[in-house]
């Protein structure tokens, strides 16, 4: 039996992301990267932690940009885009799950906030 590591696997089905998002995001499951365009993003837009996970939980449909992405952090993980609308700013957000250690329990991981750099579609 191959033991290599296996790339953690989550719903393909943008529903299904969006369901498990949401519930993770209400329970406040994982965090959000600590980067200065994150805090500055933050700052402008008039943000709190406790805004951006509502903003996860009220995710929808029309927010989705693309996805599932590998994600150039770590190529075993997928990374979904999304943006939405937070205090009249569009937001670009890349969410992954990542799976907690010793458990089959996954978390968000918020890697990106802050608004699109580029023209998004």
């Amino acid at each position: 039996m191959d033991n290599a590591p296996r790339p953690i696997r989550f719903p393909i089905e943008l529903d299904d992301a969006l369901v498990h998002i949401r519930l993770l995001a209400h329970q406040r499951h994982g965090f959000l990267v600590d980067r200065r365009s994150t805090r500055r993003a933050m700052r402008k837009v008039a943000a709190t932690q406790d805004m951006v996970w509502e903003l996860l939980v009220q995710l929808s449909p029309t927010d989705f940009h693309d996805g599932p992405l590998p994600d150039h952090h770590c190529p075993d993980r997928e990374v979904w885009i999304f943006c939405p609308t937070l205090n009249g700013r569009r937001m670009y957000l890349k969410i992954a799950f990542r799976r907690v250690q010793e458990s089959s329990e996954s978390a968000l991981v918020i890697w990106s906030f802050h608004q699109p750099r580029f023209p998004m579609r």
